[in-house]
């Protein structure tokens, strides 16, 4: 049995989980989480533990949503402060 204290630092989507929790099970490992209480070693923390890889895959896909629209606004705000130009002002007098 193996203690872990972040189950999404153990896997980051849906199908790791199942692998990583499949090869493990086949050394006869289980996976104790310290937040939450799982045990792998019952069918109850399997299914959680998967449960709680689709949620580490939402928020990963998320981030990732996020980051993409931020570089595209910093983006679109760059080529708008580029285009603007000098602004020239002449006196007469």
């Amino acid at each position: 049995m193996f203690l872990f204290l972040s189950f999404p630092r153990f896997a980051r989507n849906t199908s790791d989980t199942a692998k990583y929790l499949q090869e493990l099970s086949s050394y006869g490992i289980g996976l104790f989480g310290d937040q939450g209480r799982i045990d792998t070693s019952t069918v109850t923390g399997k299914m959680i533990a998967n449960i709680m890889g689709a949620v580490a895959e939402v928020e990963l896909e998320n981030i990732h949503e996020q980051t993409l629209a931020g570089r595209q606004q910093k983006s679109q705000k760059r080529s708008l402060e580029r285009s603007a130009g000098p602004v020239w002002i002449f006196f007469e007098g």
